[in-house]
């Protein structure tokens, strides 16, 4: 948070961070690591401006789909948090090749032909039935934000009646198809899937569910005991060293 406040940055910021071994000699074991675990933030802008959604519109984004070859990482791997990203990044460059769209992060689907999860985000449907339902985190990543939009969705979604039930669940690909919705859930954002191979999901356009659900978690992201205040009072006025990238020529 104090490397955020020290950036002066408020609007369209990215906060990434990651802690290593320790400083080592580049060899693939760690054992001449020395001076032990190194924390690192990076701070940077996003890719893209962020936009404000029109007054009336749903705060959910959308994205074109696409399941993908690439195959899925053993257990072992898939169900850990590391820097090993090369298949993730496969299969969002095949996605992205497929459908044209920039967003698209690739779906991948088990061996036994059940939806898995997207390259950096989980999968979430919604029957005809009214139930959302999410692949098992057996053997890929347990999602933060699966679990959190399933307890908004407990909360509060069920007592409304626009839901009902919530669950963990084997998904086809047919299941997909035949949803009245498709969630990409990840990074603490809801975004509405409106084309999957070439199949038109929810009119294309988000549904009820991915709006409300995404109002909620940005709702969270604001005021709730899951947001912490940024203390950009510590460094108003001071000069703290930033390094900015150089200017495009």
């Amino acid at each position: 948070l104090d490397t955020i406040a020290a950036t002066g940055r408020r609007d369209g910021v990215y906060c990434r961070y990651w802690l290593s071994a320790a400083r080592g000699d580049f060899a693939v074991s760690p054992n001449k690591c020395v001076e032990g675990p190194n924390f690192y933030v990076a701070v940077h802008s996003t890719a893209v401006a962020p936009t404000k959604p029109k007054a009336g519109a749903s705060k959910a984004q959308t994205v074109v789909e696409s399941t993908v070859s690439m195959p899925l990482k053993s257990k072992y791997l898939a169900t850990l948090k590391s820097n090993n990203y090369m298949i993730n990044a496969l299969c969002a460059m095949e996605a992205q090749e497929k459908t044209g769209d920039p967003g698209s992060l690739g779906l991948q689907v088990d061996d036994r032909g059940y939806l898995a999860e997207f390259s950096i985000a989980s999968v979430a449907v919604i029957g005809s039935d009214g139930v959302l339902r999410s692949p098992h985190p057996k053997r890929i990543l347990r999602s933060t934000t699966v679990v959190r939009c399933m307890q908004l969705a407990r909360e509060q979604l069920l007592p409304r009646g626009q839901l009902r039930g919530v669950e963990y669940a084997d998904i086809t690909l047919n299941d997909a198809y035949e949803a009245t919705e498709v969630l990409q859930l990840g990074g603490g954002h809801v975004t509405a899937v409106v084309k999957l191979n070439g199949h038109v999901i929810a009119g294309g356009k988000p549904g009820p569910i991915a709006t409300a659900l995404a109002e909620l978690v940005d709702r969270e992201s604001v005021d709730s005991a899951f947001a912490e205040r940024i203390p950009y009072e510590r460094y108003e006025g001071r000069d703290v060293g930033v390094t900015r990238p150089p200017s495009r020529l």
